[in-house]
């Protein structure tokens, strides 16, 4: 990360050297002078590694240091993967844990059923946690009824992202459903463009795989096959079409679709206004939209096709580890109360392409597809209909095991649609 003029230097003034009676008595008045104590530091576990990601790391900066506390780095690359995932293991086995880690609910369970995870029951009972967040939300970071995390953000994943230029010169629509989608596709395709865009990586293509899911089986499909794990529905008919349809958006993505593409600022072919759809969560949004200079062409965000009634969503959640000290446990849980202030869910969701966990926060300064995003939040709200999507449910090695079979599968035109659908049965008996 990039770090600000003048962070983390120091400017050294160089003095002639004077006689030694000099330098004693300024010996003796360093010696003589009290220390200044440096602020206790909290440590924090991240995967906001991109360009992009500075601006969302500055506001928890910001959280910590309200707190009276420093700020301490730990920063991961590429994600929470399991190489990440392995290195925090091994600081917290070591009895070296850091204050607070970003982590996924199925991790943040992992922690919490150990006895390593901080309860944040009083900072949440001072601040009425459970009114200020829904309770399917607030189920993602509570163990046994008890709050264990902070949430940050709620992410809507099924969204597609059209640019509305090519869809105009292509005589062609916003697609409702998989139908619709293909004839919106091939007619890109006649005018000269790429469909979709692609940027050739894992978690897309388990992301692609389980829009489609939902689109296609519906809520109650996606719940029994990619959360319960429903073995004959991992082999049925639905997924039979999943797959196939999965497979037949291959077709539509641009030429160079096996190179990984950076997803960071402006460097994707979508984002540079070249490819006609984008099948993505919110979380790219900000990827192509910046508040300060706006979008580089008009496009339209719809839900992806066939869940329009559906909000499949993640959402970012910081964890206390238990540390030695009593006053780590102060700072960690007056870290935790600033990270649930309006203050900081509307700023770090603003510079995230999410809206707040916490409900009641005004979404100034957000743009038109956040808004949205807000307004089928509340609908699936008062419907009890809100999704946890596969990241938020499925162990490491599920979530890893159904992405190399997606991804194969996506790469191998010669691999059966059956083989893929028992080996999707096999990797979820893992669990």
């Amino acid at each position: 990360m990039k770090k600000a003029a003048g962070e983390g230097m120091i400017d050294f003034d160089r003095r002639p050297r004077t006689g030694a009676i000099v330098l004693g008595a300024l010996c003796l008045c360093v010696a003589q002078a009290p220390a200044r104590a440096a602020a206790p530091a909290i440590e924090v576990f991240h995967y906001l590694d991109t360009r992009a990601d500075a601006q969302r790391v500055a506001v928890l900066r910001d959280a910590v240091k309200s707190t009276g506390y420093a700020w301490r780095d730990f920063t991961v690359a590429e994600g929470f993967t399991g190489r990440s995932e392995s290195l925090l293991r091994f600081r917290v086995e070591s009895r070296n844990a850091p204050s607070a880690a970003m982590m996924k609910t199925p991790i943040m369970r992992y922690w919490a059923g150990s006895g390593k995870l901080l309860p944040l029951d009083d900072i949440a009972a001072a601040q009425r946690w459970d009114a200020l967040l829904p309770k399917a939300i607030a189920d993602t970071v509570k163990v046994d009824g008890r709050y264990v995390a902070v949430p940050l953000t709620v992410h809507r994943v099924n969204w597609l992202w059209i640019n509305e230029e090519i869809l105009r010169k292509s005589g062609a629509a916003a697609p409702t459903d998989w139908t619709d989608f293909f004839v919106t596709a091939e007619a890109m395709k006649r005018a000269g463009y790429a469909a979709v865009a692609y940027y050739g990586r894992p978690t897309q293509n388990l992301l692609l795989f389980e829009m489609i899911a939902l689109g296609i089986g519906g809520p109650d499909f996606h719940r029994k096959a990619l959360v319960e794990y429903d073995a004959a529905l991992l082999r049925g008919p639905v997924m039979e079409q999943v797959l196939r349809t999965y497979r037949r958006v291959k077709g539509y993505t641009e030429p160079s679709s096996h190179a990984r593409i950076s997803i960071d600022r402006g460097s994707s072919k979508f984002q540079t206004g070249k490819v006609g759809m984008h099948l993505m969560g919110d979380w790219a949004n900000p990827a192509f939209y910046w508040p300060e200079q706006g979008a580089p062409f008009r496009y339209q965000c719809v839900a992806a096709p066939g869940t329009g009634a559906s909000f499949l969503f993640t959402s970012d959640s910081i964890a206390m580890f238990r540390r030695p000290g009593a006053s780590d446990a102060k700072g960690q849980r007056a870290f935790a109360g600033a990270l649930m202030s309006a203050l900081v869910q509307h700023g770090y969701s603003l510079r995230k392409g999410s809206i707040p966990a916490r409900q009641g926060v005004a979404l100034d300064g957000f743009e038109s597809c956040a808004v949205k995003t807000a307004a089928a939040f509340r609908t699936a709200v008062q419907a009890s209909a809100l999704l946890p999507a596969i990241s938020m449910t499925a162990s490491r090695e599920v979530e890893d095991g159904m992405q190399e079979v997606v991804t194969e599968f996506w790469n191998d035109d010669r691999m059966p649609v059956r083989e893929a659908m028992e080996r999707l049965v096999g990797v979820t008996r893992r669990r």
